[in-house]
């Protein structure tokens, strides 16, 4: 599993439309045209387990249903990767996607950790410092991708 996740901020034209080959290869390519075109906003060493499963707190709170982490771990500008298993996980909210994240990061904004404790409680790799870093990281992305209407990409290395 990935340990280093970095959140960047991008404009959707820098991403092609399509692209030939594997999954693998465009992977390659997109995280290419992702640090050479996107602005890193948001860099830890946590792991992806604890990212993903914190994730999931804040998707049970805005009633996500999954948008939130399942978009964060595997989705792509364009659906450019499809789903072979060899391929690193890449995460991608489209400018739309970011706005939508944003109103329901700005409904919860002032909920306290302790009202977000029975959702914490059900995930093991995550804990409150965690919740209220993350919430503040993915709030801060959603409101600046809002704001310069832009994506949001999540890369794993």
């Amino acid at each position: 599993m990935s340990n280093n996740i970095s959140i960047y901020l991008i404009e959707e034209i820098f991403f092609p439309t399509s692209l030939q080959g594997s999954d693998v290869e465009k992977h390659y390519k997109l995280t290419n045209v992702l640090k050479n075109q996107g602005n890193m906003i948001f860099k830890s060493d946590i792991g992806m387990l604890t990212f993903i499963d914190t994730l999931k707190v804040i998707d049970d709170l805005i009633r996500g249903a999954g948008f939130l982490w399942v978009f964060a771990l595997n989705n792509s500008p364009n659906k450019i990767l499809g789903s072979q298993p060899n391929c690193d996980s890449f995460g991608y909210f489209s400018s739309e996607q970011a706005k939508d994240l944003y109103l329901c990061l700005e409904e919860i904004k002032n909920i306290k950790t302790e009202s977000a404790q029975p959702f914490i409680d059900r995930y093991n790799a995550t804990n409150n410092e965690m919740f209220d870093d993350l919430f503040s990281v993915m709030y801060m992305a959603s409101k600046a991708a809002n704001e310069k209407a832009c994506a949001i990409a999540v890369l794993y290395e």
